[in-house]
């Protein structure tokens, strides 16, 4: 979460409301829940803010494998009533070979979400099968020159009736 205070800081100074939930995880720092799990838990709080604020319709905003979850809360998990956009920051939409680092530093062992990231995993398999609800726009922001989620991985592909659009920095 705190990768994110930059950013949040510029939104709220552009009069944005900004909403941002700490996954938690291992050591309280590194994510140890899969991506569906994540995707409900976030759910479960968006539910709750909009009852509480009166809040119509958001947008989502998600770096790494935090992109991934906010792809599947709206894919997956009921964020379509309520998304309008998901922008995603370096994530990877085809899973990313660098999963394989924490394979060698003994994450794999602890880690849900980090199986979920290989490519072809199911869950990307998923992902990819699955089309994107046509009422939300889906943003792939990535780099040429991010070694831990090669632009391979970040690009998406639209389908028919999707927004989906990529952006190089």
């Amino acid at each position: 979460r705190r990768v994110m205070e930059t950013m949040e800081a510029r939104l709220r100074a552009d009069g944005f409301r900004v909403v941002s939930f700490h996954l938690g995880g291992f050591l309280n720092n590194f994510n140890t829940r899969g991506v569906p799990q994540l995707a409900r838990l976030i759910d479960g709080k968006v539910r709750r803010l909009r009852e509480r604020y009166g809040i119509d319709e958001l947008h989502v905003i998600g770096h790494s494998m935090g992109g991934i979850v906010a792809r599947y809360l709206v894919q997956s998990a009921g964020g379509a009533e309520y998304a309008r956009t998901v922008i995603t920051l370096g994530s990877p939409h085809h899973g990313t070979p660098t999963a394989a680092i924490g394979a060698g530093v003994g994450l794999l062992l602890v880690s849900r979400g980090l199986w979920q990231l290989f490519p072809m995993s199911p869950l990307i398999r998923t992902l990819k099968d699955e089309s994107f609800p046509a009422e939300c726009r889906l943003v792939s922001v990535y780099s040429a020159r991010d070694l831990v989620c090669p632009w391979r991985s970040s690009v998406l592909t639209p389908r028919d009736g999707e927004s989906v659009r990529n952006v190089l920095v």
